[in-house]
């Protein structure tokens, strides 16, 4: 009878063994990377477990210390979202006439930003490992936001190559309708024996120039004009 009771406890013992390795070995992807970036960016402060008072920086931080991980009670009432924006958010200038630091402010103003360290998968890792440490787990649908941030990227894409094509569009049919007004204008100045040859900018002033040097010099000549043109940079031609 003995025997068979050491061989049930032995059994369930195996059980409960396997279970344990099966539970282990269900942590995500994402909590075992989290897991690693905890250890290397936030244990030093946060301690191995996210208790108060476990980091080594513990002792010498000012106040308000960072707050315990482990505590569900209070970890519960904050988001997902609270926890990767408190990670991944700017810096607060605490120095006089700097921010105002509320008192339930969970970004305390002694934790640096990892906004510019880690990528927001990265962050995310973290996130899904520091709900392991009070009890909970990650909610919020990480790979659909991203789905959806690259919906809307591609949707704001499409908008942006639409609204291209319609100016260039715009543009083309304008300067059609400005070529096809040039010819019959040119047409009609033909017909009344005048010379139609449109230009604009620098061709257009070295076209024109000589007419206005030559009657810039008659007015001058004939005492119409009292200043010599070359005194303006109009040379006799």
């Amino acid at each position: 009878m003995k025997a068979a009771r050491l061989q049930v406890m032995g059994a369930v013992a195996g059980l409960t063994a396997v279970w344990v390795i099966v539970a282990g070995g269900c942590a995500s992807e994402q909590q075992r990377k989290g897991h690693e970036l905890y250890a290397h960016y936030c244990m030093h402060c946060h301690g191995e477990n996210g208790r108060q008072n476990e980091g080594f920086n513990w002792s010498s931080m000012p106040d308000p210390k960072p707050k315990d991980l482990s505590n569900k009670s209070e970890m519960s009432t904050f988001k997902d979202e609270d926890i990767f924006n408190t990670i991944s958010r700017d810096m607060k200038d605490t120095s006089p006439g700097g921010d105002k630091i509320g008192d339930d402010d969970f970004a305390v103003p002694t934790m640096p930003t990892f906004k510019y360290t880690l990528s927001e998968d990265e962050i995310w890792a973290i996130v899904a490992y520091v709900r392991t440490l009070h009890g909970m787990k990650l909610e919020f649908k990480v790979e659909e936001r991203k789905t959806g941030l690259a919906e809307a990227l591609k949707t704001a894409q499409e908008k942006f190559d639409q609204a291209k094509q319609t100016y260039e569009a715009a543009e083309q049919k304008a300067s059609d309708e400005a070529e096809k007004k040039s010819e019959a204008l040119k047409k009609y100045a033909a017909s009344r024996g005048a010379l139609f040859a449109p230009a604009s900018g620098e061709a257009a002033q070295k076209a024109v120039f000589p007419a206005v040097q030559a009657n810039a010099w008659l007015l001058f000549e004939g005492g119409k004009a009292k200043i010599s043109p070359d005194t303006v940079g109009i040379p006799k031609p």
